[in-house]
């Protein structure tokens, strides 16, 4: 097995789309070949690249689209799992991803998972952007080859149900609706993967394989005033910024804070990013908005990052890139975000509860440097032993070498 295929749930870039590309180079390391599969999005393709650690690796750029009328045993389209692609509901098999898109450069434009995947170096092969069409044309391109395919997502595992040598890679829980499709989806593969213990035990039979993320180490100075909390991600309601808002415009009292906000309102509806904008312009200049920005630049300019969120999250990248980067978090206990940051993190809060998040800002806003230090150290010892690419590197070469030869 020299060739490991990844195939992308979305065009665009969500969590699970991060988490592809971060397993594309540690396979790489491995000494594995790398291609990978997926929607394309709008413009022109990236076909110019750099490989790893500086090396020239030009990518090739396949266009391997199918006819699209459906293959042999190609799964009915109108039982694609609803969500589980597209753009409408949080780029389906995220993993609490920060949102913002990495390659954008802060425009506010991101590249498409095969833009970026060409750029590492990778041979990418582009089949139709829309959903439909990419389940039929990926079950097709994919009948008669004999390389692994790692599914990142529900889309490509559904597209490919029933057939062997593949891995299931759930970065997102899957809904009740989805749970037909997702045990079609899983039908013969070889693993099932999810990226936390809580994710783990609503999914059957599935192995943990806890997300990583690159060392984003930069030894912080000290905070000054006001302390400037950031925020990294979509702005969504699901993500808890409604509850943030409350908390800060009421809870705080003579207690400064300056709101570092980062990304925007990708993959949410129109009603939902009207009533996050109103409730952030309720707090006035006490908001500084950055835009997309990839997580270091923001986490070089903070002082905490605050992870709100309402909806479970599968894992919670942004708190995993706080940890890395030494910059204190806040999170709440959705789903897989107090695992993430261990048992004894001294700000994690019940998710909706503004009281509650407004008494751990404070807490944080008002301790000492050396308690933040403390607290920053603590974080970085555990990311170092759970979340740093050395220890899932290790991790990849044991679930590799457990899959049939």
């Amino acid at each position: 097995m020299s060739t490991v295929i990844l195939a992308a749930n979305n065009g665009q870039v969500g969590g699970g789309e991060v988490m592809l590309l971060a397993t594309g180079r540690l396979l790489r390391d491995l000494g594995y070949d790398v291609e990978v599969v997926g929607p394309g999005t709008p413009g022109p393709a990236r076909t110019a690249a750099t490989g790893m650690a500086g090396t020239p690796g030009p990518a090739r750029t396949v266009a391997a689209g199918g006819t699209g009328t459906g293959a042999s045993g190609t799964p009915r389209t109108s039982g694609v799992p609803a969500g589980a692609g597209g753009t409408g509901t949080g780029a389906s098999g995220t993993s609490g991803t920060s949102g913002v898109p990495r390659g954008a450069g802060g425009s506010g434009e991101a590249d498409g998972i095969l833009d970026l995947a060409a750029s590492e170096g990778f041979t990418v092969h582009r089949l139709a952007a829309d959903r439909r069409r990419y389940v039929h044309e990926l079950r097709a391109w994919h009948g008669g080859r004999r390389e692994l395919l790692w599914c990142h997502g529900l889309v490509p595992a559904f597209a490919t149900a029933g057939r062997p040598r593949r891995v299931v890679h759930l970065h997102k829980l899957p809904t009740r609706a989805q749970h037909a499709g997702y045990l079609t989806a899983r039908s013969r593969s070889w693993l099932t993967l999810v990226p936390s213990r809580w994710m783990a035990a609503q999914v059957p039979h599935a192995r943990v394989l806890p997300n990583w993320t690159p060392d984003l180490w930069y030894a912080p100075g000290p905070a000054g005033r006001p302390r400037r909390l950031g925020y990294l991600g979509r702005h969504a309601v699901d993500k808890g910024l409604l509850v943030l808002a409350e908390a800060l415009a009421t809870g705080l009292g003579d207690e400064p804070v300056r709101l570092v906000l980062a990304g925007g309102p990708r993959f949410t509806d129109e009603a939902g990013a009207r009533r996050v904008a109103a409730a952030l312009e309720r707090l006035g200049d006490r908001v500084e908005r950055v835009g997309w920005v990839e997580p270091a630049e923001l986490l070089r300019d903070v002082d905490g990052l605050v992870v709100p969120s309402l909806a479970p999250e599968s894992f919670g990248l942004p708190a995993a890139e706080a940890m890395s980067a030494g910059v204190p978090c806040i999170v709440s206990d959705a789903g897989a975000l107090s695992d993430v940051v261990g048992p004894d993190h001294p700000w994690v809060v019940p998710a909706g509860d503004a009281a509650a998040l407004a008494v751990a800002v404070r807490s944080w806003a008002s301790a000492p440097g050396s308690r933040l230090e403390e607290v920053a150290r603590a974080q970085r010892e555990r990311w170092q032993a759970e979340h740093s690419p050395d220890v899932a590197r290790e991790r990849l070469r044991g679930i590799l070498a457990s899959l049939p030869a």
